[in-house]
């Protein structure tokens, strides 16, 4: 029964709406983005947070690495597959974890899970990178199951996964990363600023209309 059931949870991976999941969570592009968006701030908070418990500046230990054009240009070839191989991955292995303590309560399984499969893939990392990259990576991959869990995709994880790696690229680019992280800056600034313009407008705006006498 438990094995029928997470197989039925599977076709969720590739961005499909489990059939038992309330329909009120929209497949569209813009509610995806969106989320994507939320999994990348909270992913970052994680990131953050590891990183001060460990207290180290640099935990992947890139220090000045600058990457050339023909580097950058073949990384966001492989992007793609890489940020879709991790992502699966990371929701596999949460996945098994879950079917594996079935008989432990709920309240057990799910932080378990969560936890083991986020440190397994932070320390995979350490293959790559430093070993200390290991426990930021973690902590930034714990809010991103709460995300899968939510809108039960795999693709706002995996849109949170290519802007993450494609903009650390693109900020090491040599003679133009600085001005690339400047420019993304100033468009979150501005981006903000928009959206906050355009709240307070249409607040006035409501609240003219309701203190407007009906005829």
């Amino acid at each position: 029964h438990q094995a029928h059931r997470w197989v039925k949870i599977i076709p969720a991976l590739v961005g499909q709406i489990n059939s038992g999941v309330d329909k009120k969570v929209n497949n569209s592009w813009k509610d995806t983005f969106t989320t994507g968006i939320i999994a990348l701030m909270f992913s970052l908070l994680g990131w953050w947070v590891g990183r001060l418990l460990i207290g180290v500046e640099d935990p992947q230990g890139f220090g000045d690495t600058h990457y050339s054009s023909d580097f950058v240009s073949f990384f966001f070839i492989q992007l793609p597959f890489v940020a879709f191989g991790e992502e699966f991955l990371k929701l596999l292995m949460f996945l098994a974890f879950l079917s594996l303590t079935v008989q432990f309560p709920k309240w057990i399984r799910l932080p378990f899970s969560i936890i083991l499969a986020s440190a397994i893939f932070g320390y995979l990392h350490g293959f790559g990178y430093q070993w200390t990259a290991g426990l930021p990576l973690m902590f930034s991959a714990i809010p991103e199951f709460f995300v899968f869990l939510y809108c039960r995709s795999i693709i706002p994880l995996v849109f949170a996964h290519f802007i993450t790696d494609g903009l650390h690229v693109l900020f090491r680019l040599e003679d133009y990363g600085e001005l690339i992280m400047v420019s993304f800056q100033l468009l979150i600034m501005l981006w903000v600023i928009t959206k906050f313009i355009i709240f307070i407008i249409s607040d006035i705006l409501k609240f003219k209309r309701l203190k407007t006498p009906k005829e």
